[in-house]
């Protein structure tokens, strides 16, 4: 299930969070705005999961980025 999916995929946002890139000399960090869609939940087609999963991504961002969130249907975007 989507929220059986959730701790695995906020493992990875956790990971890249706290890992320290470095390119030429430069460091920086990185974050992940993720959005997770369940078949046959909530949808059958890939096409609507892919929008609902695009549209749980763009919620996360205006949260503030750096998690994951999960398709609500309930939603009414």
């Amino acid at each position: 299930t989507a929220e059986m999916s959730l701790p695995v995929a906020q493992r990875i946002v956790d990971k890249i969070a706290n890992y320290n890139f470095s390119m030429k000399g430069e460091e920086t960090k990185i974050t992940i705005s993720g959005g997770i869609s369940e078949y046959p939940t909530h949808s059958q087609k890939i096409s609507e999961l892919i929008e609902y999963a695009d549209q749980s991504m763009y919620k996360t961002k205006q949260n503030g980025g750096n998690g994951i969130t999960i398709h609500n249907s309930d939603d009414k975007d």
